[in-house]
């Protein structure tokens, strides 16, 4: 049993009543994800444009995580995911060689922000979702192309 007063009366109710009563009135956090059911949603196109409503194929666009709430979670995911992947074939392009990760004398070079951005260097473990080079030059000098929108990406300043 648990104890409410209302305008001063005792009532009291039993768990799944106070539970009901808790239920009904918290709030669930928007985290900007939509959850797949009904209802509008945001996305975005393959070109980076915001998108409402309406898609077709909202089974396969929830189940990528490609569904939102919020227009702010759409713009924020979209600059994250466009970014890296600039990172990416940036690194792509201009890597010497293949990645020996079973050798940890050979370096991994990553991006990572630590007041300012900077380059590190990984001797045989990954990170997920870093992207990594096979020099320190290279390194730095994506870091330097890609250094306002890294720095947005960091600071957690995407939205404009």
């Amino acid at each position: 049993m648990s104890n409410i007063t209302i305008n001063g009366v005792d009532i009291k109710l039993t768990a799944e009543q106070a539970k009901a009563i808790v239920d009904q009135y918290a709030q669930k956090k928007d985290s900007g994800w939509h959850d797949g059911g009904k209802g509008e949603y945001i996305s975005f196109t393959g070109i980076g444009n915001i998108a409402t409503g309406g898609y077709l194929h909202t089974g396969d666009r929830y189940k990528n995580a490609s569904l939102f709430s919020t227009e702010a979670k759409a713009k924020e995911i979209n600059f994250k995911e466009t970014l890296w992947r600039k990172v990416q074939r940036w690194a792509d392009e201009h890597n010497k060689g293949e990645f020996d990760w079973e050798n940890d004398s050979t370096g991994k070079y990553y991006i990572y922000f630590n007041s300012c951005t900077k380059v590190g260097c990984m001797q045989e473990a990954r990170d997920f979702g870093n992207v990594y080079f096979t020099s320190q030059d290279l390194a730095t000098q994506c870091s330097n192309e890609f250094q306002t929108e890294l720095l947005q990406y960091f600071r957690g300043e995407w939205d404009g």
